[in-house]
């Protein structure tokens, strides 16, 4: 096929003009996608993100998470959270996370 591009695990050139650098294994936002930095991405440069696959990542204290349960980014806490509102949909808990658990496995944008 001429028309193939890639299996779009990856975000190649994500360009980062957040303001800060980005550290490799860091959650970040684009558009309705959630990543996952592969890299360090210093501000104004561009970088990998991953968009599939399963990852863990730190978890807001409290949070109960069921196996197969909605996850949510707070881009402002920088962990997953069970809370929509206000916050992007990452994916869905891989495997289940007690309140006292200070990371969660997710599969990224289910």
């Amino acid at each position: 096929m001429k028309n193939w591009i890639g299996e779009g695990r990856v975000l190649n050139k994500w360009a980062n003009t957040s303001g800060a650098k980005i550290v490799s294994g860091s959650g970040v936002i684009v558009g309705a996608i959630f990543g996952v930095a592969k890299l360090d991405i210093d501000n104004g440069k561009t970088g990998p993100l991953d968009i599939e696959g399963v990852f863990e990542l730190p978890k807001a204290a409290g949070v109960v998470l069921a196996q197969g349960a909605a996850c949510y980014w707070n881009a402002t806490a920088k962990n997953i959270t069970d809370v929509s509102e206000g916050n992007a949909r990452a994916g869905i808990a891989f495997k289940a996370a007690a309140s006292a658990a200070a990371t969660v496995q997710v599969k990224l944008n289910t």
